[in-house]
């Protein structure tokens, strides 16, 4: 993934949640586009923030797909 993915996903309008999926397996949900933050001129380093005054510093490089949910909730049976 490029950093333009990124931004383009951050600065969407309106606005959809995302989850950032690395090739490590963890994912990070991004609620809100105040949740990531990528410097004016960056092309590979983000921070994404999360509960409370907890953040990641993470790589594009590392990320393997930004998956939408579409605002929809599945719902467990």
């Amino acid at each position: 993934m490029t950093i333009t993915q990124l931004r383009d996903a951050i600065r969407k309008q309106p606005f959809e949640p995302f989850t950032i999926c690395l090739t490590d397996g963890r994912t990070f949900r991004v609620k809100h586009p105040k949740f990531v933050a990528i410097a004016p001129e960056g092309n590979r380093i983000f921070i994404v923030f999360g509960p409370g005054e907890h953040y990641r510093v993470l790589d594009a490089f590392l990320v393997t797909s930004l998956d939408y949910v579409n605002g929809k909730t599945r719902r467990r049976r």
